[in-house]
């Protein structure tokens, strides 16, 4: 008999805990819910900003890796093209 209450017992004080927890996100009164201040941080800009350089190689690589694939992108747009003149003709 005094295991099932206690069983019980835990049953109810997890059900009083899940109902806690279920009024508190409804009413938005969880610690996640409540705005914080924030205080900016003050940074200091460098004095002068370095400006990259973008270097190309002399190996060429790039340049073909870039012509391949302008092929690519004329090629898919000749083909989108042709496909939509297939499917509107031309009205007089």
């Amino acid at each position: 008999m005094k295991d099932t209450h206690f069983l019980y017992g835990i049953a109810t004080f997890a059900l009083l805990a899940i109902l806690a927890a279920f009024i508190a996100y409804a009413t938005g009164t969880l610690p996640t819910h409540t705005p914080q201040q924030h205080v900016p941080l003050e940074t200091v800009a460098p004095a002068a900003t370095p400006t990259t350089v973008v270097t190309e190689k002399s190996c060429g690589c790039c340049a073909k890796r870039r012509a391949r694939f302008r092929k690519l992108l004329k090629q898919a747009r000749e083909r989108k093209q042709q496909e939509n003149q297939a499917v509107t003709p031309d009205m007089p």
